[in-house]
């Protein structure tokens, strides 16, 4: 009778280590997919990538959690309502794995503004001819070593 109660010890304190399996502290990587959004866009889904995801991590977004789908342990997807990207700001993400063990994550940004070049003009410059250069240096990049080169323009031929 005793060995068959070793055992059953035995398969108990193998099935307590199983269940004192603690989940990783999850890790986020650059970039988030998208890394921007355009203030007063519509809903999108949000891809987070990193390491240390577990089928039950949710993605936080200002610490309020999204409906995160877990694609692997190095990737999620999270739904953004368009609620969250109203105006424009900075919002941060981090992603949350439960106990035992688990934690939230590092914090990475996400911008929500108009694309760069928005607000561009063009402010259309004089045009100048040839005779106005005739003899003067110019200094420009010409080669894209980073250096200016100097060139400049004669009646008969252009030197640099």
């Amino acid at each position: 009778m005793k060995p068959a109660h070793v055992v059953c010890i035995g398969l108990m304190l193998a099935g307590t280590m199983l269940l004192a399996q603690a989940n990783p502290v999850p890790f986020v990587n650059q970039p988030l997919v998208p890394m921007t959004a355009a203030p007063g866009g519509a809903e999108f889904t949000l891809t987070v990538n990193g390491t240390g995801f577990v089928s039950a991590s949710v993605v936080n977004w200002n610490g309020a959690p999204l409906t995160t789908t877990f694609v692997t342990g190095s990737k999620l997807t999270a739904i953004v309502p368009a609620s969250n990207i109203a105006t424009a700001g900075t919002a941060s993400v981090t992603v949350v794995s439960p106990p035992p063990g688990g934690g939230v994550s590092n914090v990475e940004f996400f911008d929500i503004s108009s694309p760069r070049g928005a607000d561009v003009t063009f402010t259309q410059l004089p045009v100048y001819t040839a005779a106005a250069f005739v003899d003067k240096p110019i200094a420009a990049d010409v080669n894209g070593d980073g250096k200016l080169d100097l060139a400049m323009l004669s009646t008969t031929s252009t030197t640099s």
